[in-house]
């Protein structure tokens, strides 16, 4: 039995290590557990809620991306990156194995026809085309909003 501090809002098994589970809180905390260990120590990572850099609003959706570039710099145990969607309207993409700040953000803006204003949308599901992530570092992803839009994105 894993405990968690507030609502897990989704979850995701590693692709490569089917013991790794990363999960999303809805207080914008990114979770990491090993379930080969006991159930007291199966944390292994987690996000500073002290942070500025994470999600302020729940998390909707998470995913599990190969980077051929993490896979050169740190190993087959790390080529792996961690998408993260908020209801904040962020995109972040996080290294497993270093929770302490995402390395990269993207912010879901629209800019309405005939205004000069950015609305952040909120992000409420997310989808990988596995075609293009499989080939190249720069992926192609659909992101659903809550105001019912749907953003082609390249990260």
């Amino acid at each position: 039995l894993i405990q968690v501090d507030n609502s897990l809002m989704c979850c995701a098994f590693h692709p490569a290590e089917p013991a790794l589970l990363a999960g999303d809180t809805y207080n914008g905390e990114l979770v990491i557990w090993d379930l080969k260990k006991p159930d007291a120590d199966a944390q292994v990572g987690k996000t500073d809620v002290l942070s500025d850099l994470r999600h302020r609003e729940p998390i909707t959706a998470i995913s599990w991306q190969y980077s051929a570039q993490e896979a050169r710099k740190h190993g087959a145990a790390a080529a792996y990156r961690l998408f993260t969607l908020g209801a904040d309207g962020r995109l972040l993409v996080w290294l497993w194995t270093q929770l302490g700040n995402p390395v990269y953000g993207y912010e879901l803006q629209w800019q309405s026809p005939g205004r000069e204003v950015q609305l952040r949308l909120g992000g409420s599901c997310m989808a990988f085309c596995p075609a293009a992530s499989a080939h190249e570092e720069a992926a192609l992803l659909l992101v659903g909003t809550e105001g019912g839009r749907l953003l082609r994105c390249q990260v």
